[in-house]
């Protein structure tokens, strides 16, 4: 559309409001400034009439692309009114002005007409909210009213006339419904229109709202909305442009929460599944399959992604699935009778689930502990994001929208999902946290958590990060070398001879209440089995038995252990004590049992003791052997036993990439479903992988490449590539080592880590070089309990002689030496053969306080140190091909970090490693900003239009109201790279500017964390202006444009660096510039939450400039700040354009009358930067003595929310 059809719009909205059709309205005009609507509102509770302004944000997309900005300049308006333009502001996207106008009118009318009316004629209530309470129940009937409906198409926010002409029925689409159907209906559409209002997206199914009363309603949420960083979701393997969906389905009749509440909660009638879609809403036929999958662990692999409309599950679905099926009504409950948290509620909850619900539904309270009735407070990880801090529930109450607090519930749990228990979801104990979520102490969660299938999808770790569960396994397997017990004889993995008692462990703790049933391979002992005798039919691959009870103990693919006597036992002798050695044995799966026969038969499976036996090197035809069922408890075993039994069970497993194969070629299947590993070898992987509280990445993957000539007949020979989407992590100079990203422990350490970070900077200049790099190396049986509970100095192997705290060195070949142990018998099975592990690891760069600097860093502060990397060294397993290295031209040109002098870390040659920039958060080394996060974001425009995808959302969107739906918003996300779609930086024309973008050291600058006030209709506008100008930036060239914005580096869209740069050379400033070596000014934009009603906070950060008593001028005050009146609450308008106030601010610098001058004397240039303190300060003397009015929220705006 144009501005012409925004114009005659305004004509026709006037037009309405003179003939009296909307009420409250006297008047509509146009403003001053372009696109601005002026709306005069009148009511009998008003003193004098008020003006309305209403800003059109982008006219030249009006109606569609456009929204509109609610403000009043007269006096003293209700605070009422006030609230309801800043509530309904939120709505106005994507609508004409007359729609705008009436939705502005009937909020203002319900805010000011008492008992909560509306002022609206009784023919004018078709459209508004469902009262609180059904006026009907289920069997009632009434007068049938014509009804026309579709779907999504009601959740709109449209004008109650408009509403009423599009329901208006239409040929061969006519509905009978009841009354209280309508009714129902019109509850479903205020639900959902209060789930819209909080933020959420919002889709039906099944004609639910419309046509129907039962069906599935889905409400959803950017990921990237929710504020999370970029480690967890990289942890959690959850992509920032997915959508967070929960589907809720009504086997019966829609009911709204109070009549929920007062069923009991097993017969709500409704279910919720939670997951991943790339669009807002997934296609109907993934709906069918999401609630046809619940208790398959493979649902996500039941489609293959790929469609922007598949519904996938993520790592923690079948928790919350599990949680909120069975907890959620019961919770609501709770909370509403005992003015409870989540967390009390859940504490009650727990412990009256003994007893059970009552036939009223009510819980026995009697247990109830007394706690503070407040929700945890943030955690060190900073502020929590407002749309998770949001509890419907207790604003609203029992009338409130069961669909938005479900919603609100599913993303609370979702994103604090580390400090939950994955089973009981009471909050863990304190202590190492975890990037990926666990389960508590308790051992019956433990067990519910495997045999539930609740644990991360084990089946997706194996598809996608093969190389990583590898290493797991492995690492497991090493900690399972006792340090004081027996090594197996070469050859024979498995000596039978007595094990010996042993206490050190690298283990730190064994596995307990996985209900894992391993062979009794061990001494005998009265209440544990003895081994079944029998003979081994080795041509039919079948057990003889000649006892039948020994048969009971047996089933079909049941796994069995076969020990072969040796000689010396007759075939009618008892089975000796495991103490005894056999001559071999052999793992087997039962694959049918014959008791009138007395037959077994069996395939032998895995790895035997012996890598060169076949079946053909029995002595003979029938072997006697004795077999080991899986019936002895883990659990009761001693350490040394259980630590024998785990190596057992591991050794039985095969290579991950054969699971891998399994997994790939099988899309439905499961772990435990691969007939090549046995109940207990699943359940033990499966405890592996979920225990592991570390993230680990692969940079490279094994893949085949392909031969290089056609005519070659020679195999293909596996190599390791480097990912493409981790290149730019890849550290070249390391051949001959795998590489893995590596982050330990939680987002929490990671903000610790940065808040120590900035307490040092404190003391010490850390802008340029806040970190140093070391490495650390440690046993390969260490490193299973390193990744649990994180890099400590409990035990130490090597001893302290240079102190107490974690060893680093800045030399490979010193960290190596500890790495290494040729000892420790590595897990057989392995396509990585893990020879020794070394960590990389950032430091804060204060040696002069580690406990000893020569010839080891010894750090005892463990918020010190954060591992970065994992360096694998890898040989290949017996008879593989030789795994090469890493190919070092995929990873050419990829930026590198700076290292601080004296303080290189070297690689294998002895030569400086080189750190990729990417593979670093960013991070802010200020002093003023302690105890903040800064992460590294990026801004990204979101097209919500591309993703509908639906032919019914395309309609949704036509209509008048249904527009809103339709948002075109600005997303802050945790990424590291630039937007793809955004606009390149231009090359600037060396000939005509000194100025070259990009040369500003952006660390030397102070930096804010995204502030937890910020707003939509803030962030939304702010969203808006930095598009704008990144394609203006783009187009125009730089000298022309005068200034330059540095969009891949902004990491809170509240804060903007801006470069005035090129001013003409004949200017005064121009000229000291030139004099100083200075190629431009460094500005600072602040926006605050009210912007833009607010002006931003404007300053010069560098360099000096003159005082206005020597000399200076340009509206630049002492303190740097600029005070212009266009910058205060008294020159200020709503429709100024961030381009505009840049240019204004340039030209008040180089004003011919008297323009700013740098301040060149030898005080001058030895003074730092502008600080913020004194900018406010001196701003505000400046408006005060101008009598320019200064902003309330200015302090707030200035110091970025922290105290000034």
């Amino acid at each position: 559309m144009s501005v012409r059809r925004f114009k005659a719009d305004i004509g026709k909205a006037a037009a309405k409001a003179q003939q009296g059709e909307i009420r409250g309205v006297t008047g509509i005009g146009k403003g001053d400034s372009d696109g601005e609507v002026v709306i005069t509102y009148r009511h009998a509770d008003l003193p004098h009439p008020i003006r309305i302004q209403a800003l059109a944000q982008d006219p030249s997309e009006y109606p569609d692309g456009n929204n509109f900005m609610l403000f009043t300049d007269s006096d003293d308006p209700p605070a009422e009114v006030m609230e309801v333009l800043e509530h309904v502001q939120e709505h106005l996207l994507g609508i004409t002005v007359t729609e705008m106008v009436t939705e502005v009118a009937k909020s203002v009318n319900a805010a000011l007409t008492p008992h909560g009316g509306d002022g609206l004629d009784e023919e004018d209530e078709v459209m508004t909210d469902y009262d609180d309470t059904l006026s009907c129940d289920e069997d009632s009937e009434s007068e049938d009213n014509n009804f026309i409906g579709n779907d999504d198409e009601y959740f709109g926010l449209g004008s109650p006339e408009e509403d009423y002409q599009q329901r208006l029925p239409r040929a061969n689409e006519y509905f009978i419904v009841s009354r209280c159907e309508q009714d129902v209906q019109q509850r479903i559409k205020s639900d959902l229109q209060m789930a819209k209002r909080a933020g959420f997206r919002v889709g039906v199914f099944n004609s639910i709202g419309s046509s129907e009363v039962t069906g599935t309603v889905c409400i959803s949420i950017r990921v990237n909305k929710l504020g999370l960083s970029e480690e967890a979701l990289m942890a959690w393997d959850v992509p920032d442009t997915d959508y967070v969906v929960l589907l809720i389905r009504y086997d019966a009749r829609y009911s709204p929460l109070e009549k929920i509440v007062e069923k009991p909660a097993a017969h709500s009638g409704l279910q919720l599944r939670i997951g991943l879609c790339k669009a807002y809403k997934p296609a109907g036929t993934e709906v069918i399959k999401a609630f046809s999958y619940l208790d398959s662990a493979r649902s996500d692999l039941a489609n293959d992604g790929k469609s922007d409309e598949a519904f996938r599950t993520m790592f923690i679905s079948a928790s919350l699935n599990q949680f909120m099926n069975g907890s959620l009504i019961s919770l609501i409950k709770l909370r509403l009778s005992q003015n409870a948290t989540w967390d009390q509620a859940n504490e009650v909850l727990l412990q009256n689930s003994s007893l059970g619900i009552s036939g009223s539904g009510l819980l026995d309270y009697n247990n109830r502990q007394v706690y503070n009735n407040k929700e945890g407070s943030a955690t060190a990880q900073g502020t929590i994001h407002p749309i998770l801090q949001s509890d419907h529930l207790v604003e609203v109450g029992q009338a409130g929208s069961f669909p938005l607090i479900a919603m609100q519930f599913a993303i609370r749990y979702f994103a604090r999902c580390t400090q939950y228990c994955l089973r009981c979801h009471r909050k863990v104990e304190e202590g190492f946290e975890a990037l990926r979520p666990y389960v508590c102490s308790n051992p019956l969660c433990l067990f519910q958590y495997m045999a539930m299938g609740l644990g991360p999808n084990v089946e997706h770790e194996i598809l996608t990060e093969p190389s990583v569960v590898d290493l797991l396994v492995s690492l497991c397997y090493a900690s399972l070398q006792a340090t004081t017990s027996y090594q197996s004889p070469a050859g024979a993995a498995w000596n039978t001879n007595r094990i010996q008692a042993s206490t050190n462990f690298p283990i730190r703790e064994f596995p307990v209440g996985l209900r894992l049933r391993v062979p009794n391979l061990f001494d005998a002992q009265a209440d544990r089995p003895l081994p079944i005798s029998a003979k081994l039919d080795r041509k039919n691959m079948a057990l003889l038995y000649s006892d039948d009870a020994a048969l009971n103990r047996l089933s079909p693919n049941q796994w069995v252990v076969l020990r072969y006597r040796s000689a010396e036992m007759t075939s009618g002798s008892q089975p000796k004590p495991p103490g005894i050695q056999y001559s071999i044995s052999h793992d087997a799966r039962i694959t049918g049992i014959f008791p009138d026969q007395r037959r077994v038969e069996i395939v032998l499976m895995g790895q035997c003791d012996n890598p060169g036996f076949v079946p053909s090197a029995f002595p003979s035809d029938v072997q006697e052997a004795d077999v080991f069922a899986y019936d002895v408890d883990f659990d009761n075993l001693t350490n040394a036993e259980k630590s024998f039994a785990m190596q057992r069970v591991l050794y039985t497993l095969p290579p991950i990439g054969k699971i891998h194969e399994y997994l790939s070629t099988h899309p439905n299947a499961t772990l435990r479903s691969c007939e090549l590993v046995s109940p207990a070898a699943a359940s033990l992987l499966m405890w592996i992988i979920s225990s592991n509280r570390s993230c680990i990445n692969e940079i490279g993957t094994l893949e085949n490449a392909p031969p290089p000539d056609d005519q070659q007949k020679e195999p293909q020979v596996p190599s390791w590539v480097v990912k493409e989407k981790r290149k730019k992590e890849y550290i070249p100079g390391m051949n001959g080592y795998i590489q893995f990203r590596f982050s330990q422990g939680s987002p929490d350490k990671e903000l610790l880590f940065n808040k120590a970070l900035q307490e040092a900077a404190r003391q010490k200049d850390l802008r340029q070089y806040p970190t140093i790099f070391a490495w650390h190396g440690s046993d390969v049986a260490n490193w299973h309990s390193i990744l649990r509970t994180g890099l400590d100095f409990k035990e130490i192997k090597y001893g302290r002689a240079f102190g107490n705290g974690v060893y680093f060195s800045p030399h490979f070949s010193t960290s190596t030496g500890y790495a290494a142990n040729a000892n420790i018998s590595r897990w057989p099975n392995s396509d990585l053969n893990v020879q020794s592990i070394l960590s990389l690891n950032e430091i804060i760069n204060v040696p002069e306080k580690f406990v000893s600097m020569s010839p080891h860093y010894v750090v005892q502060e463990q918020d010190w140190h954060q591992c970065r990397y994992l360096f694998v060294s890898s040989s290949a397993r017996q008879g593989a091909s030789k795994l090469s290295a890493f190919v070092a031209d995929d990873v050419k040109n990829i930026p590198m970090l700076p290292q601080a002098p004296g303080y290189h870390v070297s690689g294998p040659a002895q030569q400086p490693l080189s750190i990729p920039v990417a593979s670093m958060p960013a991070r802010s080394a200020n002093p003023t900003q302690a105890g903040t996060l800064v992460t590294k974001t990026v801004i990204r425009v979101f097209n919500e239009d591309s993703e509908e995808s639906s032919a019914e959302d395309q309609e949704l969107l036509a209509g008048p109201r249904a527009r809103l739906s339709r948002s075109s918003s600005v997303e802050t996300t945790l990424a590291r790279d630039s937007a793809g779609n955004a606009p390149p930086t231009p090359v600037p024309e060396e000939s005509l500017t000194d100025f070259r973008p990009g040369t500003l050291d952006l660390l030397t600058l102070p930096r804010l964390a995204p502030p937890a006030w910020a707003t939509p209709t803030a962030s939304r506008a702010i969203g808006r202006e930095l598009q704008k100008l990144q394609h203006l930036q783009s187009a125009t060239p730089l000298r022309e444009l005068g200034w330059y914005i540095n969009f891949d580096a902004i990491t809170n869209m509240f804060q903007w660096i801006v470069e005035l740069h090129s001013f003409d050379a004949s200017i005064p400033l121009a000229q000291d510039m030139k004099k100083a070596g200075v190629t431009s000014v460094v500005m600072e934009f602040r926006f605050g939450k009210d912007w833009p009603m607010t002006p931003p906070f404007v300053r010069a950060v560098r360099p000096r400039f003159r005082l206005f008593m020597h000399g200076g001028g340009g509206h630049v005050t002492s303190g740097g700040a600029m005070c212009m009146e266009l910058l205060t609450n008294s020159g200020w308008s709503p429709a100024n354009s961030m381009e505009s106030v840049i240019l204004q601010v340039r030209m008040a610098l180089c004003s011919e009358e008297r323009g700013a001058r740098l301040d060149m004397s030898a005080v001058g240039r030895s003074m730092s930067d502008y600080g913020v303190s004194e900018a406010v300060d001196a701003y505000m003397r400046a408006a005060l003595q101008h009598g320019w009015q200064v902003p309330q929220d200015l302090r707030l705006t200035a110091y970025g929310g922290a105290e000034a």
